[in-house]
């Protein structure tokens, strides 16, 4: 009975770009060499690209238009009164929230009011103006300054991925920001909503954040996911990098023959 490895040498692999900038090349091949005659190592490439659909292959620059501004969103104080003059509000959950939305209400906030900082721990939220007035319990308060543009993260090679890395450098000062999501469920792009969880990859204020580790299976040539990035002011432009590292790829396989 003769044992066959499949070995795998990872490298880094490709980029993408929200903003009209090169895209980095998209995919690396991998190579080995058997150790002894009683082993055979078998070739293969990985590789990612980002696009507007799930049928994206080119590896050229993906450029984001404008972002549209199509959604907004409602989250209600916690049982408890805010007080006049306050510079935080406690919320039920600060889900689709990012630090630079405008918020409105009956009473207590004034026009133009931001958020300048977020608690997701607490979900509390910090914002300027103060407020004006006591704003009482279980009141709903609605976030605008919700941009979004989706796009796609393909899998276009031969080998499957676990995961994959993503980085963006933005173009935003705080307290503006961009923020990079996933949805556990279907995205309804028009009005921003998901059937499923929400989750903030990464947020940016300014500059180049770190390489974010994003999780779920991308299956050789076929795989793909749909992000979304969100911003809470007009004009703002995400530059993507993706990266592939060896603990992105499937575990090797040993069979017996």
């Amino acid at each position: 009975m003769k044992k066959i490895k499949l070995a795998l040498i990872a490298a880094v692999v490709g980029a993408m770009s929200l903003a009209p900038t090169q895209l980095l090349p998209a995919a690396a091949a991998i190579l080995g060499s058997a150790v002894s005659p009683s082993q055979s190592v078998s070739t293969g490439n990985y590789g990612a690209v980002a696009g507007a659909s799930s049928a994206a292959t080119a590896t050229s620059a993906f450029v984001v238009d404008t972002m549209v501004s199509s959604c907004s969103f409602n989250q209600s104080t916690v049982n408890s009164n805010t007080p006049n003059n306050s510079s935080t509000i406690s919320l039920v959950a600060v889900t689709n929230l990012a630090v630079g939305m405008i918020i409105s209400t009956t009473t207590g906030i004034a026009a133009g009011t931001k958020v300048t900082a977020i608690n997701t721990g607490t979900r509390v939220i910090t914002i300027t103006p103060n407020t004006t007035a006591q704003i009482g319990k279980s009141v709903a308060l609605t976030f605008s300054g919700c941009y979004q543009k989706y796009f796609n993260v393909n899998n276009i090679r031969s080998i499957a991925l676990s995961s994959f890395q993503i980085q963006q450098t933005v173009n935003t000062t705080a307290p503006d920001s961009v923020t990079l999501q996933s949805c556990a469920g279907t995205w309804t792009e028009a009005t921003g909503a998901c059937t499923g969880a929400i989750t903030n990859i990464v947020v940016t204020n300014s500059g180049t954040s770190a390489f974010t580790t994003v999780t779920g299976a991308l299956a050789a040539t076929t795989g793909t996911v749909r992000l979304r990035a969100l911003s809470n002011t007009s004009g703002r432009t995400s530059t993507i990098s993706i990266n592939i590292a060896r603990v992105n790829l499937r575990a090797a396989i040993t069979t017996n023959s």
